[in-house]
């Protein structure tokens, strides 16, 4: 029923008289900012580009800008002529509010001025870096379509970095008879491993990783390094792979890197020495006085220089088995890719103020 309105009259003034404390009261929360400075290292970035991408006669800069809340508060530039940048430099980030997101835009410019070129951009929200940080591959949003790739570390001020993750693991495969074919090609030319060549799709192994996770699979491009506890040469891995019906293999990820060159003329030599073609890359035995030589003078960091061991897979974004690819290294002239795979080390870890205190860094 409804209650007189002299009742609710009396009864409003009641409460309006009432003391203070008494009156029922809402209380808000203000939300409160919680600044957490921030220090990011960027380190790399791959896979910017399209395979079919030709380089201009152009010299380019690849630089990556750090944005929150849509202003820019760090900006890092990198070596030319590479198409996989490394910075390796760390922002501080002292304005950062929990709960912000980070955007990272990568670019492009000719270094004498001129038309910069947006390749992609990152985003990185709080909750993958708090509270126990980053230290990994985020995917670059290309506007050439695609992903790209790009390796961040991140930690709150006064904190260390974590430990990125292992690029080494451990797995076992088995096959009923040694008259069983893996269905792999195994490159042995470095002499300390076992490069994985090809695979084939319904064979033994691929039909294993159909059955698997992706980090559990054995893919094209690994470095097999001990199978059965057995490691030391290139023929002692493989008598054991083809002689066994199981194996324990440890395993390495191969990655690939794609450089710039500029060869002015055939006469120029590229100063490669290279093992005998065979399969689908060719293995630099050494670097020569010569082209690449020189681009190995003039890299900023260690990691980028071509070494013995490592497999041309490219050249100007073309594949094809060893042969072809010699055909096309002797070729080539002007600018040019040349791509190449090498072994990710175990860990994927940057030390930055080393003890000579000149800022160099290396993979530990």
């Amino acid at each position: 029923t409804d209650l007189p309105e002299a009742l609710l009259e009396n009864k409003s003034d009641r409460f309006a008289n009432a003391n203070p404390k008494e009156k029922l009261s809402v209380v808000v929360e203000e939300k409160k900012e919680v600044h957490t400075p921030l220090r990011v290292m960027i380190v790399s970035a791959r896979g910017l580009r399209r395979s079919d991408w030709v380089p201009d006669d152009s010299v380019t800069e690849c630089y990556c800008s750090i944005r929150l809340n849509g202003q820019e508060v760090f900006n890092v530039k990198t070596s030319i002529n590479t198409l996989d940048p490394i910075w390796n430099n760390e922002a501080e980030i002292d304005s950062y509010v929990l709960g912000a997101t980070l955007e990272f835009a990568i670019y492009d410019q000719c270094s004498k001025g001129g038309i910069q070129h947006h390749l992609g951009t990152a985003r990185l929200e709080s909750d993958t870096f708090n509270p126990n940080g980053l230290n990994g591959e985020v995917e670059v949003n290309r506007l050439e379509r695609g992903t790209g790739f790009l390796w961040l570390q991140v930690k709150e001020k006064g904190k260390e970095y974590p430990r990125g993750p292992s690029c080494q693991m451990s797995m076992t495969i088995e096959r009923s008879s040694v008259n069983v074919s893996w269905g792999a090609k195994v490159n042995g030319q470095d002499g300390v491993s076992l490069v994985v060549d090809d695979l084939e799709h319904d064979g033994h192994i691929g039909k294993l990783n159909e059955r698997r996770i992706p980090e559990e699979q054995l893919l094209a491009s690994d470095y097999i390094v001990s199978v059965n506890c057995v490691s030391g040469t290139s023929m002692d891995l493989a008598t054991e792979f083809i002689e066994s019906t199981k194996v324990d293999l440890v395993v390495r990820r191969g990655r690939e890197t794609t450089i710039l060159m500029n060869r002015g003329d055939l006469r120029k030599t590229l100063g490669l020495g290279l093992a005998t073609p065979i399969g689908n890359s060719l293995v630099i035995t050494g670097i020569l006085p010569g082209l690449l030589q020189e681009y190995n003078s003039k890299a900023t960091f260690e990691c980028q220089k071509l070494k013995a061991g490592h497999r041309i897979v490219a050249v100007d974004g073309r594949r094809g088995d060893a042969l072809e690819l010699g055909r096309l290294l002797s070729e080539v002239k002007g600018k040019f890719k040349l791509t190449v795979l090498h072994c990710i080390p175990v860990q994927q870890v940057w030390q930055t103020s080393p003890p000579d205190g000149q800022g160099n860094v290396q993979y530990t």
